[in-house]
């Protein structure tokens, strides 16, 4: 679970690590039968998969759903590599790109994955977990609610100041 979010923070404070919600992986060879059982048993809706250390890619519920739901796609597919199965729409960051690039990036995504868990990988391209498109935008709240109450304090110092000259002014 991420840490639970301020009403409002910036820019400067949003550490990526602390918004990872699980690090729930398969890997690639893992069969599409067992990662959907795997799906079963979590609250997940997405699985970053694995080759050995190596982050291949990101499968979801939903598409596995459709794909074993089919009329012939248990036997079809259920002894399959996971692997088939990876998420043509992924979107990885590093725990150095900035909020501000990684909502940009999140928020651009088309409609079929807009709502896709984004990967998060260290320094090193190594695995460290998924952040939920819900977290990215209570994120954008926060960020957002920092920036009025920043212009609401601006606004009124100026009007403070410009009080100020008028009654200077006046003397």
């Amino acid at each position: 679970r991420p840490l639970p979010l301020p009403d409002s923070m910036r820019l400067e404070d949003v550490d990526l690590r602390h918004l990872i919600s699980h690090s729930v992986a398969v890997q690639i060879g893992d069969t599409t039968e067992s990662v959907f059982t795997r799906f079963a048993k979590s609250q997940t809706e997405f699985m970053a998969v694995l080759d050995q250390e190596r982050l291949a890619g990101i499968c979801s519920r939903h598409r596995l759903s459709e794909v074993l739901g089919g009329r012939y796609g248990f036997a079809l597919w259920a002894r399959k590599p996971i692997g088939l199965h990876l998420s043509p729409h992924e979107t990885r960051v590093s725990v150095r790109t900035p909020i501000e690039n990684v909502l940009q990036q999140v928020f651009a995504r088309t409609d079929d994955a807009f709502y896709d868990d984004v990967l998060l990988v260290n320094e090193h391209e190594s695995f460290l977990g998924l952040i939920t498109t819900q977290t990215l935008f209570k994120v954008q709240n926060a960020l957002l609610r920092t920036n009025i109450a920043d212009v609401v304090d601006k606004e009124q110092e100026i009007r403070s100041k410009n009080e100020q000259m008028e009654t200077d002014l006046r003397m």
